[in-house]
């Protein structure tokens, strides 16, 4: 297969990968942090977050072999893969989900069987109809909140940042033809490997280790500080495989301890910020904080004096905008203290 920016398919498999992870992963978090208290959460995020790199294992795997599976075979099974798990919640539904008890239906059951007078039961309260903009709202109104979108949002402009001088720089080495297309999508593979084994290690034995002799105050910090050390040794020594180990620990940090740690930041909140505020965060917020990431690289990169030397310039405003979630970081650990 000859690498075309014109295929039409990579692109709707980009947003549609891209859709599927802010959605639905959102979501799941949202039910999770409603179901959960503190306690709990220190104790079993790990967990969930290490049987969820099961898969991305597996996938990165896979894709170390592209050249002698090719990438239309991939592509197939990764479109296969996507039909099982709704299959799979769908059979979880069927088997699993309780039948929501109504309001006539809980007065019935409190009615008395002996009781020979009749009572109709209350009408059930008038809800109030949720509105498309009701989580950028509490965003908006409360500090709080507002901080949860900048420490849930920040990190993501540096690893886009990071990310894509290390593809740049790896592409750069394979060539664009065919089979340099196919060595590349190897090394993505091997990235692949690294991150979501790293992540899975760490979840399964370190997180709640981590979280309950640090704290939630401390653990917010570490990430931050990892970015920080990770966009000066990016500006210093711009290799491919010092961008390839730091981008690498840097995502496998972020699934295994940053995101787990940020998730039990809701655990003290409404419901109404569990589900619509963070429903503005995940899905809006992290999508534009990827966008001024995107927006840093095209800069640099449009530019024919910093293009050559895209490390070095991209890394400067992420170094800013680490500082920026290290202040926004402590911040949350001292308030998340006061409230919980």
């Amino acid at each position: 297969t000859t690498p075309d920016p014109r295929r039409l398919v990579g692109w709707f498999s980009y947003f549609a990968v891209e859709s599927y992870g802010s959605l639905m992963v959102a979501l799941f978090w949202a039910f999770t942090n409603a179901s959960v208290d503190a306690d709990t959460a220190e104790s079993s995020y790990g967990l969930v977050v290490a049987f969820a790199q099961l898969g991305a294992v597996g996938g990165s795997a896979l894709a170390t072999q592209a050249r002698r599976l090719h990438i239309s075979f991939l592509y197939v099974l990764g479109g296969c893969s996507c039909a099982l798990v709704c299959g799979m919640v769908a059979l979880f539904e069927y088997y699993f989900a309780e039948e929501p008890q109504t309001e006539a239906r809980r007065v019935a059951s409190a009615v008395d069987e002996d009781d020979d007078e009749e009572e109709e039961p209350p009408p059930p309260p008038v809800e109030k109809k949720a509105g498309l903009f009701d989580g950028l709202d509490l965003v908006l109104r409360h500090s709080y909140v507002f901080n949860l979108l900048m420490i849930s949002t920040l990190y993501e402009i540096v690893l886009t940042v990071l990310d894509f001088e290390m593809k740049i720089v790896g592409r750069a080495r394979y060539g664009a033809d065919g089979r340099g297309a196919e060595e590349f999508a190897r090394l993505m593979g091997q990235f692949g490997i690294l991150v979501n084994s790293v992540s899975f290690l760490f979840s399964l034995v370190l997180f709640s280790y981590v979280v309950r002799s640090l704290g939630v105050r401390s653990t917010l910090l570490v990430f931050p500080v990892l970015c920080l050390v990770a966009t000066l040794l990016a500006y210093g020594f711009p290799s491919l495989w010092t961008l390839f180990i730091a981008t690498a620990l840097l995502k496998a940090l972020t699934y295994s301890l940053n995101e787990p740690a940020l998730e039990m930041l809701y655990l003290p909140t409404s419901n109404d910020i569990k589900f619509k505020a963070k429903a503005w965060i995940d899905v809006v917020g992290a999508r534009t904080a990827k966008a001024l990431g995107s927006a840093i690289n095209d800069a640099v990169q449009g530019n024919p004096g910093l293009r050559t030397s895209l490390p070095q310039y991209g890394n400067v405003p992420t170094f800013v905008v680490s500082l920026a979630l290290f202040g926004v970081a402590l911040n949350m650990g001292r308030r998340y203290d006061t409230i919980k």
